[in-house]
This record gives C-alpha cells, sequence and structure tokens, in this order.
C-alpha cells in the first residue's frame, strides 16, 4: 500500500483520537482493547497467509441492528492505536480492523481495495465505505476500485 496515501490518513485520525483520547468513556476503552488485540492479529495473519485471511474476513456476520459507536469512532479508535508502533500497520490491517469491528456492532460496511499508477510506480490503498461515505473522509482521486468486500 502506499505510504504517502495511508500515512495521511492516519496522522490525521490520530491526531484526532489524541485530542480526544482521555474522554473515552468505559465501554470506548474496552473496545480499543479489543480492537488492539484484533489489529495485531489481523497484522500478523496478513503476513502469513494473507489468501485466507482476507476470504475469512469477509465471512464475518453483522449483528442484527446496529449499536454502539458509529464507523466514523470505530476508525479513530483503530487509528489512534496505531500512535503504538507495533499496531500502526498499514491502511489494509486498519480497514480490516474496521471493517470486523463495524460489523460485529451490527453496520454493514464496504471494504475496498484500490489502486492508482504513481510514476512508474502502482499505489494501492484500502478504505471503508458505510451508508455511501468513505470512512474516513478523504481524497481518493485517481484510485481504481479492485476489489470490494461487502
Amino acid at each position: 500500500m502506499s505510504s504517502r496515501l495511508c500515512g495521511d490518513v492516519a496522522a490525521k485520525s490520530a491526531y484526532i483520537l489524541k485530542t480526544r483520547r482521555l474522554r473515552r468513556s468505559p465501554g470506548e476503552w474496552l473496545l480499543a482493547l479489543r480492537a488492539a488485540a484484533l489489529l495485531a492479529a489481523v497484522s500478523i495473519l496478513l503476513r502469513i497467509v494473507p489468501g485466507w485471511t482476507l476470504r475469512r474476513i469477509s465471512t464475518v456476520r453483522p449483528a442484527s441492528e446496529p449499536m454502539g459507536s458509529g464507523v466514523q469512532r470505530l476508525n479513530e479508535i483503530v487509528a489512534g492505536l496505531g500512535i503504538v508502533r507495533p499496531l500502526a500497520g498499514t491502511c489494509l490491517t486498519r480497514a480490516l480492523t474496521v471493517f470486523v469491528l463495524a460489523r460485529h456492532a451490527g453496520f454493514s460496511p464496504s471494504l475496498v481495495i484500490g489502486a492508482r499508477r504513481d510514476g512508474d510506480r502502482l499505489a494501492a490503498h484500502a478504505w471503508i465505505e458505510c451508508a455511501g461515505e468513505i470512512v474516513p473522509p478523504q481524497e481518493l482521486a485517481g484510485l481504481v476500485r479492485l476489489w470490494t468486500i461487502a
């Protein structure tokens, strides 16, 4: 994944989380712990068995109805975990983590992987879309959708 694309989004999300870090409810602290464990697991699984991980993640069943934090807040929590270096990950690991957490919370997110030419290189990026909105809000100019998991 393009470090420039992923880094900008992560930096913005981490800043947002740092400014809100002390205002977490006990439920959000528990969610942050769950997200940290899931982020670490996804990161490891993507290195060991990438194809299996993506197929397995795509079969996660959503809860019956949305509950708790919104998808944007879930993304802020996951992005904020990136300030802890081992949990920084890539846009793909963050997107997969938010996707699973959002599905378990009852939302219907889509995981999208796209790419574009960046000079003589290929820059790829992964993001979440939910209810027609890109999470986190970002500019995706020039990116061509390659794969979507709904």
